[in-house]
């Protein structure tokens, strides 16, 4: 039985270890291949160029006033969240861009098959690397259609209100007409986040002040808030205003609703994401703490300790406190792989894990050793004596 047992823990054990090495070894490779898009350079200069050519007021009459682009990044989906966000879809749309990494769980799979054979004008754009961070599937949805002039990326757990695109197109296209549109919001109808990123309008003056999203700030959280930190920062330095709208009559469902009528964000997320299921989310808020918060900190002077707001402790008035354009960040691909290395380390508990694996298997070991010994000897003190020095009887004549 004690046999039995070792050899299960073993089995155990070797199929955890396989399972981490795994991960390591494609955190590893993987960094060569993340998407980036570099705040300088021939394709951010092409896109401005082409956004001032735009504000000149050349005509879009190959949008024919639709919306332009409805940008959805993938994660796992086993609750066909993506097929509900498509079957809300009520008004044109002329491109839909679904970006995805490297590695497609079946039954996304599967809602892709159907999406592809049903719906007109989709894409799918599959990464090199099993992670993608939020803030380059963000600038590579803006980048899919360069001469777009605004976008609308939402999450993959939106549901659209009848009515509500039809609504946002004609919002949109009024504000962009009047030139008072750079970025835009929708109410939540039910989980108290209104006017957050996960659906809102980017357009290409927006673009054309602030630049695209940090990529630097990876796999997840405070790219939207770094970004809102730029507009602020923008604001103080020009005297001029961002044009930020706020539809409250565009209303979507956010998330998962709960029999309470509230929203299960925390179930949908560690359902949702692969990269939360093989890695636990603490290990992400680890991430944050050891390797974003510290960026910020560098490239905005911030204070994350601090009893306020962080944004309201921001000193730099230009990233890294140099005369660079607001709009500036470089990709730091090391940066990247150490923080892709650290993800593949096992966490605490898989460490407590091995710890008792090998504690059981030495355990299981001497265990079976003993009473190996115990049934040897056992077997001596019954098997019977011969005594080697008994007379065997000689005859004396």
């Amino acid at each position: 039985m004690s046999l039995l047992i070792f050899l299960l823990a073993l089995i155990h054990c070797l199929v955890q270890g396989v399972e981490s090495k795994q991960l390591s070894v494609g955190a590893k490779l993987d960094w060569k291949h993340v998407l980036s898009l570099p705040s300088e350079g021939p394709a951010y200069h092409d896109w401005k160029q082409k956004t001032q050519e735009l504000m000149r007021g050349r005509p879009f009459s190959s949008y024919d006033r639709h919306i332009p682009i409805l940008g959805v990044g993938l994660n796992n989906d086993p609750f066909s969240l993506l097929l509900r966000l498509f079957y809300s879809i009520d008004y044109p749309i002329d491109k839909i861009v679904l970006l995805t990494g490297s590695s497609i769980d079946e039954h996304v799979q599967r809602e892709l098959d159907h999406i592809t054979r049903h719906f007109k004008n989709v894409v799918v754009r599959q990464g090199h690397s099993t992670w993608l961070g939020v803030a380059e599937s963000w600038n590579a949805i803006m980048m899919e259609v360069p001469d777009a002039p605004w976008v609308f990326i939402v999450s993959m757990d939106i549901e659209f209100a009848p009515g509500s695109l039809q609504r946002l197109a004609h919002h949109a296209w009024e504000d962009w007409d009047k030139k008072q549109l750079d970025q835009a919001f929708i109410e939540y109808c039910n989980d108290g986040m209104s006017g957050g990123y996960s659906a809102f309008v980017m357009s290409r003056s927006m673009i054309s002040k602030l630049g695209f999203f940090d990529e630097n700030i990876f796999p997840a959280y405070y790219e939207d808030t770094e970004y809102d930190l730029r507009v602020r920062k923008y604001n103080e330095s020009t005297g001029l205003s961002i044009h930020r709208q706020f539809y409250g009559d565009v209303v979507a469902l956010h998330g998962l609703p709960t029999e309470h009528g509230g929203v299960d964000h925390r179930g949908v997320i560690n359902a949702m994401s692969k990269q939360v299921s093989a890695v636990p989310k603490e290990k992400i808020f680890e991430v944050v703490n050891l390797f974003i918060q510290p960026y910020i900190t560098k490239k905005w002077g911030c204070n994350f300790s601090g009893p306020v707001d962080w944004t309201e402790t921001c000193t730099f008035a230009t990233p890294f406190n140099v005369r660079n354009n607001i709009s500036f960040w470089q990709l730091d691909k090391w940066r990247r792989a150490e923080i892709l290395h650290f993800l593949s380390k096992p966490t605490s508990s898989v460490f407590l894990l091995y710890i008792g694996c090998s504690f059981f298997m030495m355990f299981s070991v001497v265990a079976v050793y003993v009473l190996f010994l115990g049934v040897i000897r056992r077997n001596r003190l019954s098997a019977p004596r011969v005594d080697s020095h008994k007379d065997v009887g000689s005859s004396h004549v």
